[in-house]
């Protein structure tokens, strides 16, 4: 009897190191848990900073278009290029209170530009006095009316070729300009969109 009650003590010692063997591991895992956790810590934060940033900037972004309605304006741009749109869907746009004197600006520049034929003085004066009304400088756009009256840019770039022989070699250097401006512009562009792109990428690494 002695015997078997020794046995039966020696095996519950062995039953309880084998329990604290076992809270010893969990304990070292827990333990090695954490410290990963820590030493993350300074990734995970620089990941949140990251986050916060352009969510900020995302946010800005989406008031400062709600603002501004930029979104109708370039819907308005998007149907002159496609030939759908005309001066009245421009009057209203700018005629409402939202968005920038830039934006207004820039609508109406592409109305002149994309229009197949050059606005009449009375469409020219009724934009403008509405521009004027809002403040803005009307001078970019008498720009862009003596270019279209000669014939430099907007929607019809051709020129007519005359019947007789004699004219046609001033139509030709005029298309050989014209020619010439594209090109310098495509590479005026061109670059820029390099050099956005080259920003860009860099921003990625702040």
């Amino acid at each position: 009897a002695a015997i078997n009650a020794h046995t039966a003590g020696s095996g519950g010692a062995g039953g309880q190191t084998g329990q604290f063997g076992d809270e010893d591991e969990q304990m070292q895992a827990n333990t090695k848990n954490l410290m990963n956790a820590v030493s993350s810590l300074p990734e995970l934060t620089e990941r949140k900073r990251v986050i916060d940033k352009h969510t900020n900037i995302a946010t800005a972004l989406l008031k400062e278009i709600k603002e501004r309605q930029i979104d109708n304006f370039c819907a308005v741009e998007e149907e002159l290029f496609a030939g759908k749109a005309d001066k009245s869907q421009v009057l209203k746009a700018i005629s409402m209170p939202s968005g920038l004197l830039s934006d207004k600006l820039r609508l109406v520049a592409t109305w002149v530009l994309t229009a197949e034929t050059l606005p009449s003085p009375q469409e020219f004066e009724e934009i403008e006095q509405v521009l004027k009304g809002s403040g803005a400088d009307v001078q970019a756009l008498n720009y862009l009316k003596r270019l279209r009256n000669l014939s430099l840019t907007g929607s019809q770039r051709a020129f007519a070729v005359p019947g007789q022989a004699g004219g046609g070699g001033g139509s030709t250097n005029q298309s050989n300009i014209l020619d010439f401006a594209d090109k310098f512009v495509s590479q005026g562009l061109n670059a820029v969109a390099k050099g956005m792109k080259t920003l860009m990428s860099q921003g990625q690494t702040f």
